[in-house]
């Protein structure tokens, strides 16, 4: 499939391509990864607040605006709560973007952080992985191989 054609896939040639990644991952018992759906976004809310990510200056409705607009978007579900999520940008050819990526305190350090980048990586094979980091999850990438860059970032104030 050309990459043009890739990032043209419809949702449901999403989900079987995803199915058929997660078949084959090591989970806990109970646990999948799929695509979100705007029914996940209170729970993947609820999580970004628990960890402090939801900044006041940003209206909820404008960060659901991002996860509609973005993709590789996963959440990470047991027994259909969900418990962790990603949710990356991509050219296919050159660069994923990793927006936001969250595994919830109870469900850390059983692989599922990793597990969230190996599906994003399957799904977008020709890229490498760009991402900020918050300084406590800086072992967790140096450990999975990401390397230290130097980058810079600019916050414009909102319209109105």
């Amino acid at each position: 499939m050309s990459l043009h054609n890739q990032s043209n896939q419809t949702n449901s040639q999403r989900e079987i391509q995803l199915a058929s990644i997660v078949t084959n991952l090591p989970l806990p018992e109970g646990v999948t990864i799929r695509g979100w759906t705007e029914a996940d976004f209170p729970a993947i809310y609820a999580l970004s607040e628990a960890e402090g990510w939801n900044s006041p200056r940003i209206p909820q409705s404008q960060t659901l605006e991002s996860w509609r607009n973005s993709w590789p978007v996963l959440v990470i579900v047991h027994e259909e709560t969900v418990i962790g999520f990603l949710r990356a940008m991509t050219d296919y050819a050159i660069a994923t973007y990793i927006a936001d990526i969250l595994v919830a305190p109870g469900w850390q350090r059983q692989g599922l952080g990793r597990a969230l980048l190996e599906v994003c990586h399957q799904l977008t094979p020709l890229t490498h992985f760009v991402l900020m980091s918050v300084k406590e999850a800086v072992k967790f990438y140096e450990k999975d191989g990401f390397e230290h860059t130097i980058g810079f970032s600019k916050g414009f104030p909102l319209p109105g």
